[in-house]
């Protein structure tokens, strides 16, 4: 809290710096005209000005400017996998930017009279590419391309064994490829009836690691194949007229989802120590799931404004999914079962047929009347409805080496049912001209019914309430265009919750500010606060945030030097309970700190040359530090020359190192260097 207040000590010392200033800019554009021009200056400017008229520009058919590159990244020092989990940048050519708009001469047969391609990265982890197409009053075509190559090995991430086998085995890793393809076709556009259609996939494939469970005793890490994709097809019609606006759309999904986990040798898994007096171990074993899902939905969304004092806004969406799952699991070794004999099997076969649909429905209403000038009333209902039947059959077969075997089959039936209300009143009252507040009350209601869990002894089903009353408060102030500052205060009386870390009792504080300073200097402050806690005796839970913010810009009217800052520092605590089954203890705590600083520096300097040709040299960089459960240091200096040669051809080189240490995981550090050259073509 000391941050706290030291930050907006600073500000109101900004605050009144930038009041002084507006009331000298009020009386320098009170003085008389005093440096108005001579007319024989006028005269001079004016000539050339009617020439410039009288020789019509000619438009630019081609515009924009393309960046082709190659990286060089030095031999990392340290881990490789913690390396690629978060930088994971690659030595090679690279097309860095591609940035082009062709406009086409008027002509009737144009197919279009704007073609704009966009592409960034590609050779990188991430590349994405847009192309925007458009017809006036005729068409508007909008495309999007991403691919994401996903990679994340962290050796100290669900690594049950470390500390006893002394091995880095990670059990839960990926190496994928996540691709995105978005279109939409717009009909009309400038109309106020717009159709449209658009199309988009979205697709995941690669491997990783994940564990393979023998009944449920022990699991085994072992070679994971990803692959899942989503289609999904909408359509709809938007209605743009003076006081209304209307967009409906119906849609439909389709996905599917298929895993295949296979072992590569032999593995004790996660217990190394025996059990009922045998050592436990998997030989050989693989598993299949495949789940396939598809639904229709509807939604609609609107605004209508029948005067100058009221406007109404709506949405509507319902869904209705079903999905179907298939699984088939071999495991080999000494594999204890289900079965209350306590036997031991060589073989264990697992199948299991499963499907669920959950249809959903939510929508909201809101409103604002201006009652007066300087008064403005806020209304909004939210509903949210859904349900989950489910059931699944699981069979299992359990093989002696002597070639006995035992059976079991286990139906499953389940269904979750939530309801969610909320309702908002917010009455805003503009004082004057630089401040308005606002005050109102929030009220959240629900419930929720469950199945059981496995050691209830009351009921088959259980019930959750969602109970919260929620106080709301704010204000603006506002010194002309200088200086604004915002405010937001919650404080909320949580009767009941649905979930332990769900916000119950809270504090919720958020400010922002931001100043136009003399000699072209923008400052910027934020603060975010919040408080939860969880009072039951037998749920006890806290959580705390706190994160203050500030940015500094300056950017002089000479373009000869610019300097962007920015700032974060963030403190979160957490502290809840939990149990342990067995041997039972409800005294256990899970503590976590985080305390951080992060803070970023970048400057760029106007190198001495002639006309365009003038060199630019930016330098600079970026630094993460973290106190408490897991302390950590990361750093990233850059700096960047950029060389015109022509008026359409630059050069330019980047260096970049990245440097991470955690003291407590130091095998997880890295280190390396990046240098990439390239050329720029504009247009």
């Amino acid at each position: 809290m000391k941050r706290i207040a030291l930050l907006w000590m600073l500000t109101g010392v900004f605050a009144f710096a930038a009041a002084q200033d507006a009331a000298k800019d009020t009386s320098a554009n009170q003085t008389p005209a005093a440096e108005t021009q001579k007319p024989e200056e006028k005269k001079a400017e004016a000539a050339p000005a009617a020439a410039d008229a009288a020789t019509p520009q000619k438009e630019q058919l081609l515009e924009g400017s393309i960046d082709l590159g190659a990286r060089w990244v030095s031999k990392v020092g340290g881990d490789m996998n913690t390396y690629r989990s978060i930088v994971n940048l690659e030595s090679g050519p690279r097309v860095v930017g591609v940035d082009l708009r062709l406009v086409p001469g008027p002509h009737d047969n144009n197919v279009a009279d704007s073609i704009l391609l966009q592409a960034h990265s590609w050779g990188d982890p991430y590349n994405s590419m847009r192309l925007d197409m458009q017809r006036n009053r005729i068409y508007r075509l909008t495309s999007s391309y991403s691919n994401v190559s996903y990679f994340n090995y962290l050796p100290s991430f669900a690594d049950t064994t470390l500390l006893t086998t002394g091995v880095f085995m990670n059990q839960r890793a990926y190496d994928t490829k996540t691709r995105d393809f978005e279109n939409e076709l717009l009909l009309l556009p400038g109309y106020w009836i717009q159709p449209y259609i658009a199309y988009s996939r979205n697709t995941d494939g690669g491997t990783g690691i994940s564990t393979l469970v023998d009944s449920s005793y022990n699991n085994y890490p072992v070679v994971n194949n990803i692959h899942w994709g989503q289609n999904t097809f909408r359509g709809g019609v938007r209605v743009q007229l003076s006081k209304l606006h209307v967009t409906f759309e119906q849609g439909s999904v389709q996905f599917k989802d298929d895993q295949g986990l296979y072992s590569n040798g032999p593995g004790l898994g996660d217990r190394t120590a025996p059990y009922i007096g045998q050592t436990l171990n998997l030989t050989n074993g693989w598993q299949a799931y495949y789940i396939r899902g598809e639904g229709n939905f509807t939604k609609g969304y609107g605004t209508f404004s029948p005067a100058s004092w009221v406007d109404f806004y709506g949405q509507f969406y319902h869904s209705d999914s079903n999905t179907s799952s298939t699984l088939n699991q071999l495991a080999q070794g000494n594999i204890p079962s289900y079965t209350p004999n306590l036997a031991f099997y060589s073989t264990a076969f697992d199948q299991m047929y499963g499907s669920a649909a959950m249809p959903r429905t939510s929508g909201s209403v809101s409103m604002e009347l201006r009652l007066k000038d300087r008064l403005r009333l806020r209304q909004s209902v939210e509903l949210d409805s859904f349900h989950n039947d489910s059931s699944s059959t699981l069979s299992q077969l359990f093989y002696l080496s002597s070639g006995l075997d035992a059976s079991v089959n286990s139906p499953y039936t389940g269904r979750l049912a939530v309801q969610q209300r909320r309702s908002q009143t917010e009455l805003l009252v503009d004082v004057n001209k630089q401040l308005m507040v606002r005050g109102g009350y929030r009220y959240e209601w629900g419930s929720a019914d469950v199945p059981s869990g496995i050691v209830s002894t009351t009921s088959p089903d259980e019930s959750g309430q969602l109970i919260r009353h929620v106080g709301l408060a704010g204000a603006q102030f506002r010194i002309s265009q200088i200086a604004v500052v915002n405010a937001d205060f919650e404080k909320s009386d949580g009767v009941k919750t649905f979930y332990r870390t769900g916000l119950q009792n809270y504090l919720k504080f958020r400010a922002q500010s931001r100043f136009t300073l003399p000699k072209n200097l923008f400052f910027t402050a934020g603060v975010n606060f919040l408080d939860n806690r969880n009072p039951d005796v037998g749920l006890y839970a806290k959580y705390t945030s706190a994160v203050e913010s500030a940015s500094l810009q300056w950017l002089p009217a000479s373009h000869k030097i610019s300097l962007i800052a920015d700032y974060t520092h963030s403190d979160i605590k957490s502290d809840i309970n939990y149990l342990i089954i067995f041997p039972f203890s409800d005294s256990n705590r899970s503590l976590y700190q985080d305390n951080a600083h992060s803070a970023s520096l970048m400057a760029e300097l106007a190198l001495p040359g002639k006309g365009l040709l003038k060199p630019k040299l930016s330098f600079g960089g970026s630094l993460v530090t973290t106190e408490g459960s897991r302390p950590s240091r990361y750093y990233q200096p850059q700096g960047k020359l950029l060389l015109p040669l022509h008026r359409h051809v630059q050069l330019y080189a980047e260096w970049q190192w990245y440097a991470l240490h955690q003291p407590l995981y130091y095998y997880e550090g890295f280190r390396a260097h990046t240098l990439m050259t390239g050329v720029r073509f504009l247009m």
